[in-house]
């Protein structure tokens, strides 16, 4: 209901500016017949130009057609024009920088893939690791037991070997000389 309300309030308003529109319009019509000039006399393809001169003022908001008015209008178009073209240029430059960087992460991304491969290739499973670990402490008891098994005398020097093989290695050298 309020809508309707408000919609009746606006008819008394509206139809005002109806009868000053047509107002309007006589008014203009009658000038152009001052001239000799009557609307409905005219071709169809001047109404047309007519219609698409309306539509360019709505369009541009520029209704008085002066000299003074169509060079600021012209002005304000221009600096439109170049901001546009500065915004344009702004923007490539942040879209070449956005590229690189996009380029740069690629090849990092493409750098860590590469990693990850070679990792996960050189990964040994828990279970290859278990068995490993199984052979090297067989292997480690079998070296004990055979250790074990050979007989050395109490007064077996290992240093005195070292310093044997050590003198033993000088005379070949100077042999070779």
């Amino acid at each position: 209901m309020n809508c309707y309300y408000f919609f009746w309030l606006d008819i008394p308003q509206l139809n005002e500016e109806i009868k000053q529109l047509k107002k309007l319009r006589e008014y203009y019509e009658s000038q152009l017949k001052i001239f000799g000039l009557d609307l409905s006399e005219l071709d169809d393809k001047t109404q047309a130009l007519l219609n698409e001169y309306v539509e360019l003022q709505e369009s541009i908001n520029l209704f008085d057609l002066r000299s003074s008015n169509l060079k600021c209008f012209y002005y304000e178009k221009k600096k439109e024009h170049i901001e546009n073209e500065m915004l344009v240029k702004i923007l490539k430059d942040e879209i070449e920088k956005q590229e690189s960087e996009f380029e740069k992460d690629q090849a990092e991304c493409a750098l860590l893939k590469k990693f990850i491969e070679t990792t996960n290739k050189r990964l040994v499973s828990q279970s290859a690791m278990e068995n490993e670990k199984l052979n090297v402490e067989s292997n480690m008891r079998i070296l004990n037991e055979k250790l074990c098994g050979v007989k050395t005398s109490q007064y077996f020097n290992i240093d005195e070997i070292i310093r044997k093989v050590e003198e033993l290695a000088a005379r070949n050298k100077q042999k070779v000389k």
